[in-house]
């Protein structure tokens, strides 16, 4: 997959992370009807401006909603868990195209999925502020 997009970015980071594939497990903005029962899903906000450099370059915080759909509830805890132990290392999230400033996570509660099937999902947000040098010729 090419990286165009923060989002594009992290599903990359993602894939490394967790053995899985864009578009079979891993999925950025919704998931679909035939996702499988082991799917993760990734969904971004922000891109909220917070600093901006002399030469143009852009200083930006994203928000990262990483939820894990499973069977196995303890399966769960233990990749979100695991995840987040590398979205806490500010040197561990590297995402092509952007430099890293911080990153940190939290993991909330699991839940019954919605549509009742004896999956349950687990959500992961991360906040990651981000650098991206400007590259447009002025």
């Amino acid at each position: 997959m090419d990286v165009y997009t923060v989002g594009e970015s992290f599903i990359k980071f993602l894939q490394d992370k967790v053995g899985g594939t864009f578009g079979t497990d891993i999925f950025l903005g919704e998931l679909p009807l035939s996702a499988p029962n082991d799917a993760w899903l990734l969904v971004v906000s922000g891109g909220n401006p917070d600093t901006v450099t002399l030469d143009g370059g852009m200083i930006k915080i994203y928000t990262f909603n990483i939820y894990r759909r499973s069977l196995a509830g303890k399966k769960i805890e233990r990749e979100l868990f695991s995840l987040e132990e590398d979205l806490n290392c500010a040197t561990c999230v590297n995402l092509e195209g952007f430099e890293t400033i911080y990153s940190r996570a939290v993991q909330f509660a699991q839940d019954i999925d919605l549509d009742n099937a004896n999956r349950r999902i687990g959500l992961l947000q991360a906040q990651v502020r981000l650098f991206k040098q400007n590259t447009q010729i002025s």
